[in-house]
């Protein structure tokens, strides 16, 4: 199946221009000399590595294809001797000029940013809402995961709010350099003191010093893992980063007297059924837990489905594939999941900070759930060249996946003030029954990784049997 699959595939790398090129530059060397044929191998070499380039943004790789043939300039010189009168320059320009050709053949990929997101979710854009500017301008803030899809709009869009101080702490180096410097580069950025913090909120003292060496008034926890089939094979560090980093973040803006915190959470933390969705429905209880305790900092919870076009969701790999002319791979052709624009995401996160007084749990309007067969067909017929036949292979759920995801565990979501953002009733365990949990995640992340998946499980079982016996059992009798 997967052999015929590839049968299919690859004549859709050999559409329009590229089709065209490599019929040219075979048409040259047989109709001028003969001997050009033994350069063919090396022109088509050069054709597919610069193909290959689809879904490269640096254009690395269509550089190298351009270079392979431009080395092959002696074969020319022996093929074409009528042509370059042994000529090294007039040879050059010939080669030159094909190479040209060449990069010209290789089709763009259709990146997310040109994808009209509206389009292909079918619904109409909706007007947003602007956040409310007093509880931002010319305060200090903080947003963790900064370099990253949704830290990163967060970022662009707090600078517009013209806070006095934007801290992005962030763990890897490379994403907190790109975002820092494109925020840098926005107008107006003069007026905002943008700190760059390379730090992992997982360690205590470093989100201590930044938040109290700042002042921070309101912190924005972005930062997480977030991709399933990552976190369900590593799940210590899932655990580690998504719950354990939360509460470590959290407890720390209290110690600084940080005015506001909110976590940036997800469907997948709605009855979970892998690591990462136990990762961040724990994360939520950490949070939800410190907001129901006496302390200086109102804590709320923004929860909500896939970002179009974000890091690691399947919209960016859809059009990897497609710009390659390979079959565009899904889980279940009739799993559903929501989706929204990160512009409209991220206002409506921004809303709810402004409007939080403790203890919510925030969940965005994203409209209908789409089918993830019917997603990828909409973006084969937007993105795929014109003639070309990108087949779908199908490859079953994987581990941790759900084949619908949620964003309330009951049906019940009560309007706020702000259209498109509801909050949801979201039953938390007692104070003691956290602490417990608490203590048997840090002895399971004293362990390696069959631990955590050992804590996972017990978990995920203890939900079943609560689920199935429509009453509380306590986890103390669950949890080692």
């Amino acid at each position: 199946m997967q052999q015929a699959e590839r049968s299919k595939a690859f004549p859709s790398r050999w559409n329009g221009r590229l089709a065209e090129a490599a019929a040219l530059v075979l048409a040259l060397g047989a109709g001028i000399a003969p001997a050009a044929l033994l350069c063919a191998p090396v022109v088509l070499a050069g054709i597919l590595l610069a193909q290959e380039e689809g879904a490269a943004t640096q254009g690395r790789r269509r550089a190298a294809g351009v270079a392979i043939l431009w080395m092959a300039a002696p074969l020319w010189t022996i093929a074409f001797p009528a042509l370059s009168g042994g000529e090294t320059g007039t040879t050059a320009l010939i080669y030159a000029a094909l190479c040209l050709l060449l990069v010209k053949a290789a089709p763009a990929p259709r990146s997310c940013a040109a994808i009209d997101a509206e389009a292909i979710l079918r619904r109409p854009a909706r007007s947003l809402v602007p956040p409310p500017v007093a509880a931002f301008a010319g305060r200090n803030l903080l947003v963790t995961g900064a370099g990253g899809s949704i830290g990163s709009e967060i970022c662009r869009q707090l600078m517009i709010l013209r806070p006095a101080r934007l801290v992005l702490f962030e763990q890897s180096e490379a994403a907190l350099y790109e975002v820092d410097r494109a925020l840098r580069a926005m107008p107006g950025a003069a007026a905002v003191r943008i700190v760059p913090v390379l730090g992992s909120v997982a360690d205590e003292a470093a989100a201590l010093r930044a938040l109290r060496e700042n002042a921070i008034d309101i912190v924005l926890h972005a930062a997480a893992y977030k991709h399933v089939p990552m976190v369900q094979a590593n799940p210590r560090a899932g655990l580690a980063t998504n719950t354990l980093g939360t509460l470590t973040m959290a407890r720390a803006a209290q110690a600084a007297g940080v005015g506001r915190f909110v976590l940036i959470s997800t469907d997948k933390a709605v009855r979970p059924e892998g690591a990462l969705g136990v990762s961040k429905q724990l994360a939520e209880q950490a949070v939800l837990d410190l907001a129901s305790r006496p302390g200086p900092t109102c804590f709320s919870v923004v929860r909500f489905g896939n970002v179009f076009g974000s890091s690691g969701s399947v919209v960016p790999l859809f059009l990897e594939q497609i710009a390659r002319g390979r079959p565009v791979t899904l889980t279940d052709p009739a799993a559903t999941r929501y989706f929204m624009t990160v512009q409209e995401a991220v206002g409506l996160v921004l809303c709810a900070a402004g409007i939080a007084r403790g203890g919510e749990v925030f969940v965005l309007d994203m409209g209908a759930p789409i089918a993830i067969g019917e997603l990828a067909r909409r973006l084969i017929a937007a993105a795929a060249p014109e003639g070309a036949d990108v087949p779908i292979r199908v490859t079953g759920l994987r581990p941790g996946e759900k084949l619908h995801e949620d964003l309330a565990c009951s049906g019940a979501l009560e309007p706020t003030s702000v259209p498109g953002l509801f909050t949801a009733l979201a039953p938390v365990p007692s104070q003691i029954e956290v602490a417990a949990t608490f203590r048997a995640l840090r002895r399971a992340l004293a362990g390696d990784d069959e631990a955590a998946q050992d804590f996972v499980r017990r978990w995920l079982e203890a939900q079943a049997t609560e689920a199935r016996v429509g009453r509380d059992v306590s986890r103390q009798q669950v949890l080692p």
